[in-house]
């Protein structure tokens, strides 16, 4: 699929949540109901994106939200500091941006407001403050191990 149609199809979706958000906001003010999440829900295309991670690019996002570089995430998850870059690119292509502080503010806004047990299954397992309270050694490490170790 070409970029442009990629991007259009985004736009679309994006432009697609937000007036079903106007939709379901309009006919719960009509019904009387309150919104029971204090939290905005995620859009269709935020659970996409997470869905659409592998369980190293989650690692990855979450290594960038705390502003950690290439040679940081490749000591971490034990891989080459250039398989480290392609990981990064990985989750600014999915997230359709150019750098890793744009990607880093999407994947915020989305581990802001989800359910932690939603998260642990959308990323295969890993809890959504993994590298926050990393240990050593690590008991995910499973989830992220390398096929071949950097050298």
């Amino acid at each position: 699929m070409s970029e442009s149609i990629r991007l259009e199809l985004t736009r679309m979706e994006t432009k697609l949540d937000t007036k079903m958000d106007v939709i379901i906001s309009m006919l719960s003010s009509m019904s009387g109901v309150q919104n029971k999440k204090s939290a905005p829900d995620l859009t269709t295309s935020e659970i996409s994106y997470l869905r659409g991670l592998t369980t190293r690019q989650h690692c990855v996002a979450q290594m960038l939200l705390q502003g950690s570089l290439n040679k940081d995430i490749a000591n971490v998850m034990q891989v080459s500091e250039n398989t480290a870059k392609l990981h990064v690119r990985a989750v600014c292509m999915k997230a359709n941006v150019r750098s890793r502080s744009e990607a880093s503010l999407i994947y915020k806004r989305i581990v802001d407001n989800i359910d932690p047990e939603e998260y642990l299954q959308l990323s295969r397992g890993l809890p959504i403050d993994w590298f926050v309270n990393l240990q050593e050694p690590d008991p995910y490490f499973h989830l992220y191990e390398p096929f071949r170790k950097a050298g």
